[in-house]
């Protein structure tokens, strides 16, 4: 069986490499824009150890997984609380049909939330709020938000 040579191609595409904190400043939110995003359900994250003489007073927050996908097959994973989302729909520059009044609070709210971003990176691709939102910080990279 002989398969075309564009599909084999195709066929050995891996998974996208995710950014690391190696690599924190390669593909940065605000110089390149995702192709895509992924927001995933909201995840519990431990912010540090508490054992540690100088931790944070809040030990965990409740946090979304935002999956930006770029150009050569990588990613990057960033995490943003609800309030996070929040400020971004406040503080964007809205357009002919949005952003949203409110973001409703129910099991769906990922979705609502990822068509929130798809429709800012959509209608306003280089808005302050949405490169501040889009930025990288040390937390996502395992850092810490003290």
């Amino acid at each position: 069986m002989h398969i075309p040579t564009q599909l084999v191609s195709a066929l050995q595409l891996d998974r996208p490499q995710v950014h690391s904190r190696k690599h924190h400043h390669v593909y940065n939110g605000s110089g390149r824009l995702p192709l895509a995003t992924w927001v995933r359900s909201p995840t519990i994250i431990t912010l540090d150890d508490p054992t540690d003489p100088a931790h944070c007073d809040i030990n965990h927050i409740l946090v979304y997984e935002v999956v930006l996908y770029f150009g050569s097959n990588r990613a990057c994973t960033i995490y943003r609380s609800r309030a996070d989302f929040e400020r971004l729909r406040q503080t964007i520059t809205p357009w002919k049909t949005g952003p949203p009044q409110c973001i409703p609070r129910d099991h769906n709210d990922a979705a609502v939330l990822h068509q929130l971003l798809r429709e800012a990176l959509l209608h306003r691709p280089r808005d302050c709020a949405l490169e501040y939102f889009l930025r990288r910080r040390m937390e996502d990279c395992g850092g810490h938000r003290c």
